[in-house]
């Protein structure tokens, strides 16, 4: 592969490889943004021809920049759930992110004790 032909630094290969995927997608939303940061999705939406301004926007009203982000933190869950520690708090993180990112869940503490009450 070309990209291993030069002397790219790790994180300058992970941006390249990340604006493939996106390019090859053909699509830039608010996932893309939030999973791979701004200016990674500035140079995928210059190659599609994509304005920045939309992409700005996109990342200026995304709810939460990362996990850290999401208003209720583990040991709330594991009260709130009351099962011990496992893969299953990651996957429900995950969820989390995901339906917060896409605006299918508010990120406020009362809409999420409610997601993970009815949904877990």
């Amino acid at each position: 592969m070309i990209i291993d032909k030069y002397p790219f630094t790790k994180n300058e290969k992970d941006i390249i490889n990340n604006v493939v995927k996106i390019v090859k997608n053909k699509t830039i939303g608010k996932y893309e943004i939030y999973k791979y940061g701004l200016y990674t999705t500035s140079i995928a939406a210059e190659i599609l021809g994509i304005s920045k301004n939309i992409i700005v926007r996109l990342d200026r009203n995304l709810p939460i920049k990362s996990k850290k982000d999401i208003n209720i933190t583990s040991e709330e869950i594991l009260k709130l759930i009351d099962k011990e520690p496992g893969i299953w708090l990651s996957n429900l993180y995950d969820n989390l992110e995901m339906k917060i990112i896409t605006s299918k869940l508010k990120n406020d503490k009362s809409k999420i004790i409610e997601y993970i009450l009815k949904n877990y």
